[in-house]
């Protein structure tokens, strides 16, 4: 069984706004993180959904991840091993 999947996705900066990655989970509110310079895309978005992991469920979650599309990536949590 699976955890809860955390879906992210880029946006661009805008003239008032820097480039963000949003994060959001099915039940839960969406988190803006500010869009780090001196990560790659990948490592920005998983960056992103550790942060929402740990927000949300504490502890150092590990999750499994991939590119939906350009700019949208899924993080599933992956279950502790009992």
């Amino acid at each position: 069984m699976t955890g809860p999947c955390i879906i992210t996705t880029y946006r661009g900066p805008t003239k008032t706004r820097g480039a963000r990655i949003i994060a959001r989970c099915l039940s839960l509110r969406s988190q803006t993180y500010s869009y780090q310079h001196d990560l790659s895309a990948t490592e920005n978005h998983a960056f992103a959904a550790r942060r929402f992991a740990f927000r949300h469920w504490g502890g150092d979650t590990e999750l499994a991840s991939g590119q939906i599309t350009p700019g949208v990536e899924a993080h599933v949590v992956v279950p502790e091993k009992e």
